[in-house]
């Protein structure tokens, strides 16, 4: 069997409930400002903190602003896929990235749906792929055990063949499989790529609370 220990971490409860196509994948940076050691009136220290927020997306800005700058191959102030692949290579140590990760990545950076990404994009683009990569090791894993045909993608039966085994052998019945397979395929092509993986496993244990859930509702009734 996979790893449950490692797959259930990424699905906290908290995580999940947020609705967000980022839950799954991104680690938060961001932190509170320290605490001073004297206390100061809670007007001044709200004004601070708005401060510092301010100050810390204005610099964010520029980071990003600078990174489309170094990449922008065609001038636009915005990454095309080219540009992108190649900025992601360079954050993988020069491996390759294939083009369902630019797609999933597009799926869920590209807002403003125009097949670019603006430096208001590119943050959440670069929490999802780092967090991606952190996983690589645990994705393949999963895809030299299940994906039978080797193309990179988990059919239906492939995936269900996954679930079973997160489900201690027991059978995962096709209701089941098209719950996760309609919540965790981000790109609608009725797979699971690589970078969908961890969504699928998410939802799998989100289910399995809720069916827990209301067993327990069932047993006190």
């Amino acid at each position: 069997a996979l790893p449950i220990p490692l797959f259930s971490s990424i699905c906290s409860s908290a995580a999940m409930a947020s609705g967000h196509v980022y839950a799954i994948y991104r680690a938060t940076e961001e932190t509170e400002p320290k605490a001073s050691l004297t206390r100061k009136p809670s007007g001044v220290v709200g004004k601070t903190r708005t401060q510092h927020s301010q100050k810390a997306r204005r610099q964010s800005k520029t980071r990003m602003s600078k990174k489309i700058q170094d990449y922008d191959s065609s001038g636009t102030g915005h990454l095309d896929r080219m540009d992108l692949r190649a900025f992601l290579e360079d954050l993988n140590d020069g491996q390759p990235v294939s083009e369902d990760e630019l797609d999933f990545l597009f799926s869920v950076g590209d807002s403003s749906r125009d097949g670019r990404i603006s430096s208001d994009e590119l943050p959440a683009v670069i929490e999802t792929w780092k967090s991606y990569i952190h996983s690589i090791p645990e994705v393949r894993e999963a895809f030299a055990k299940f994906d039978r045909n080797r193309d990179g993608r988990l059919s239906k039966e492939e995936l269900q063949k996954l679930l079973q085994d997160l489900n201690d052998g027991k059978f995962v019945d096709d209701e089941e499989v098209d719950y996760v397979m309609k919540e965790a395929d981000i790109m609608g092509n009725g797979v699971i790529t690589s970078m969908e993986l961890k969504r699928a496993v998410a939802f799998w244990y989100q289910h399995i609370e809720e069916r827990k859930e209301k067993s327990r509702a069932c047993t006190i009734l």
